[in-house]
Order: structure tokens, then C-alpha cells, then sequence
């Protein structure tokens, strides 16, 4: 038959671009692991980061006539998922969140779990004695793995920058690490 050639990646209308379902499939989608990432580094809860990675799915899906031109799908995911992990831990009490303790002792292989566990609560600890833009970028390079470039896109430094703090970190996380041991 005679079909018609259209863009199915992404159509624009007055300046607006509307994703279509095949661009959400093949670019937004894929992103889910990286948001899931993020939000549970945010959160500390497996529900509430599968939740924040619903919400932004779903956010950018309902919003898709009316979306700005994304250059960076994943970089524009995975700041979806922040915003929406954020919304999450405002509206929570601090009698919701349950501790790494309590998650760790419904494991099956407590140990393990509880070694990995104490591993990641020891670097998160230290990571929290790091300047602000140190922690966001080595969270965003670790927990994310978000690139150079998608990390300057999502915090709005140059690349240049970004590598400069992303190496101070890992040096004074290095440091602080051997001095706990």
C-alpha cells in the first residue's frame, strides 16, 4: 500500500514538541533503571523510588503535547525522576521511612544484604561530609551513571567543571573512606 513517511520520533507544533509513543518506547522507557537509581538514592525505599519513577513516567507521558524540544532524553529523565522523588520525601513523615535495618533484616541473605548494606551506608555517610556540588555530581556519576555531559546538563556547570568536582570528590571520599578503616 501507499503509507505516508512521517517522523514517529518526535513531532513539533509551534515550537512544542510532542513525543509520540514510539519515541516514549525507544527514548524515555530505557531510562526507568537510571531514574530508579536516582529516586532510591534519594528515598532509601524500593516503593518510594518505583513510585517517583512511575510518577515522572507518567508526568512526562501526560505532558507529552506540550514539551519543550529534549535534546537529552535521558538527562531530561532522570531530572524528571529527581523532581518527582523530591515530591515524594516532602510529602512523607518521618515515622514512614523505614530504616536501612528494618529493610535489610526482610532479606533472604541477611548477611550479604547486611555486609553491602553497611558498605553503602559508610560511603553515603561519608559522601554527605562532601560540598553539596561534590555530592550531587559523584551521586549522579555513581548511583545514575549519568555521563560528563548529562551530569552538566542536569546541574547546569560546564563539563569542565563537572570533572573537576567529580575528581575532587573521589580523592576526598578515598581519603575519608581509608581513614574510617
Amino acid at each position: 500500500g501507499c503509507f505516508r513517511q512521517i517522523d514517529v520520533t518526535r513531532q513539533k507544533t509551534d515550537g512544542k514538541m510532542t513525543i509520540t509513543e514510539q519515541f516514549f518506547r525507544n527514548k524515555i522507557m530505557p531510562c526507568h533503571k537510571a531514574m530508579y537509581r536516582l529516586a532510591y538514592m534519594i528515598l532509601e525505599n524500593e516503593d518510594d523510588a518505583s513510585e517517583a519513577v512511575q510518577m515522572a513516567m507518567t508526568r512526562i507521558w501526560e505532558h507529552r503535547d506540550s514539551m519543550p524540544e529534549i535534546g537529552n532524553p535521558r538527562a531530561y529523565c532522570i531530572s524528571a525522576a529527581r523532581y518527582a522523588a523530591i515530591d515524594i520525601a516532602r510529602g512523607r513523615k518521618p515515622s514512614d521511612r523505614l530504616s536501612e535495618a528494618d529493610a535489610l533484616a526482610a532479606s533472604d541473605s541477611m548477611d550479604e544484604r547486611l555486609e553491602k548494606g553497611q558498605e553503602l551506608s559508610t560511603v553515603k555517610r561519608i559522601m554527605r561530609q562532601l560540598p553539596e556540588n561534590q555530592q550531587r555530581v559523584l551521586s549522579l556519576s555513581a548511583f545514575s551513571e549519568c555521563s560528563n555531559t548529562e551530569i552538566a546538563r542536569i546541574t547546569g556547570l560546564s563539563d569542565a567543571n563537572v570533572r573537576t568536582l567529580l575528581s575532587r570528590a573521589r580523592t576526598k571520599l578515598k581519603l575519608l573512606y581509608s581513614q574510617q578503616q
